[in-house]
Order: structure tokens, then sequence, then C-alpha cells
């Protein structure tokens, strides 16, 4: 169950002038709101992902997940006062430290 959703738009900028978009998505996954849950969806790219390493017989890592499969999952400790943070976070583990990400909320229509 996804509780309170809040969609974003994050995109990583490389070095050598590539870059992905993504739609992440952050809620809670109970009702106490002690964990997040972060779902990235890759939606445009030109990273060249050919160095990414298949899993062969373990489990995906999430830098494999996303970068091989376009989708991942993490999951945090809450509050949620840093869900923009820890997307920054996770695209930087995906894409290198030096990848320029920016973050920005989804406003939804009412």
């Amino acid at each position: 169950m996804k509780i309170g959703p809040v969609a974003y738009i994050a995109k990583a900028k490389l070095p050598d002038n590539t870059a992905a978009d993504h739609i992440a998505v952050a809620y809670n996954l109970d009702i106490a709101q002690r964990y997040i849950g972060l779902e990235f969806s890759r939606v445009t790219s030109s990273v060249d992902d050919s160095g990414v390493p298949g899993a062969g017989h373990d489990a995906f890592s999430f830098t494999q997940e996303l970068r091989l499969l376009d989708h991942a999952t993490a999951v945090f400790p809450g509050p949620r006062d840093h869900e923009e943070d820890l997307i920054r976070a996770k695209l930087r583990e995906a894409y290198g430290q030096d990848a320029i990400v920016t973050v920005a909320k989804i406003e939804r229509e009412t």
C-alpha cells in the first residue's frame, strides 16, 4: 500500500553530457510513517549502460535494476522530511557521484 504518494521528476546529467530522466514516487509504507518507499522509473536516457554488469546468479543491485531494467525501488526509515535528498543520493549511487541530479515535485491539478 502506498500511503500519501508524491511524484517527482528527477534528472541525472553525467559529465560526458549524457542524461537520464526519471519519475520517482515517494510514499509511506506504514500508517505510523516509520518507513519510506521510493520507486524510480527511467523514462528517457542517453546514458551508455553497456558497462553495467548483469546480475549472474546474484540479486540485482539498485544500480542494475535502474540502469538495466529501467525500474528500481528503495526503502528508508522515516520520516519523509528528506525524501528529495534520498532521491538525489540514489541517483548518484546509480550514475556516479559526479552526476548532477535535479529533483522537482510534480504538482497535481485539483
